[in-house]
């Protein structure tokens, strides 16, 4: 599996943490899409620039100078481009460079993390697992989708997501609308376990959970563990309950165990991980999106 991360326009300092969980997770393709001007912030990685030709280098800088955006998302957005250097029209903007790098490089099977969110598990353990004609996302309710993960298996089949990309939509919308237009090209990563007394949007969320036997974040486990953005809120906000997500997770305990790193691997090589208890059941996390941005408390659930 491919992983990429996307950091252009603003750097987040927060994706170096990101990145050393993602080496010591043994993962071999780590593509970052970024800034030439960048490039120091990345030096402890000892990255290689990626051309096209693999390196043995787990971390590949792709300078987002050698992409094209074919469809002229950023000129055509009339999303605000102010607040916060970009921040909203980045959000969308990344979608597009990412399509470009898989479409130009002939990248498949990708993960695609947001900055701020953190994994527990080698990707690889995912391939097996998906459809690979399919995308697949967590969603908090029928009308929002949340891209902290996302799998892509080609860049033909994220194309017509992008053809069809309302550009005045925020990127918490726009998988969801695509999804009703193309059922069969775009699934979910599971947020929780199916429950009897679910209704029809609790259900929603839950599928796939069988296929993959662990829950995913969109945002709202972190939110509620870890607090939001400071930038959005500077009082202390762990506890938070995202108000938009039909699963409440301030009703469950969460727990942290100690297992081993990647599967195979032995009792020196173990890693904190999280777990959510669902009637007695533990539930393994597969990520979680530090809103925060206090990633480094959470590789080892420092705290918890």
């Amino acid at each position: 599996m491919n992983v990429v991360l996307v950091c252009i326009g603003n750097f987040q300092p927060y994706i170096i943490d990101n990145i050393r969980n993602l080496v010591r997770l043994k993962h071999e393709n780590i593509y970052v899409i970024t800034n030439q001007s960048f490039t120091p912030h990345f030096a402890e990685f000892s990255p290689t620039v990626f051309t096209g030709i693999q390196t043995a280098s787990p971390v590949k800088l792709v300078y987002v100078e050698d992409l094209k955006d074919i469809f002229h998302f950023y000129e055509r957005s009339p999303l605000d481009k102010t607040f916060r250097n970009g921040f909203w029209a980045l959000t969308s903007l990344r979608m597009f460079y990412l399509y470009s790098f898989m479409e130009k490089y002939r990248i498949k099977d990708v993960i695609h993390l947001e900055n701020d969110v953190i994994i527990y598990y080698n990707c690889n353990e995912l391939l097996a697992r998906v459809e690979r004609n399919k995308i697949y996302l967590p969603f908090h309710a029928f009308n929002i989708n949340i891209i902290s993960i996302i799998y892509i298996p080609t860049s033909e089949i994220l194309k017509p997501v992008l053809v069809n990309w309302n550009v005045r939509y925020l990127d918490m919308n726009v998988f969801a609308e695509c999804k009703m237009a193309f059922p069969q090209l775009i699934t979910e990563f599971p947020i929780f376990k199916e429950q009897p007394e679910f209704d029809e949007e609790q259900k929603m969320v839950c599928n796939n959970y069988e296929r993959f036997n662990k829950i995913f974040d969109g945002a709202a486990m972190g939110q509620y563990l870890g607090g939001i953005d400071t930038n959005n809120d500077t009082n202390n906000t762990i506890g938070f309950v995202n108000k938009e997500s039909c699963i409440k997770y301030n009703d469950y305990p969460f727990v942290w165990k100690y297992v081993p790193l990647v599967e195979g691997s032995g009792e020196n090589e173990m890693m904190k991980k999280p777990f959510l208890l669902i009637k007695e059941e533990e539930i393994p996390i597969f990520n979680l999106h530090i809103h925060s941005k206090n990633i480094s408390k959470f590789v080892e659930g420092a705290g918890f």
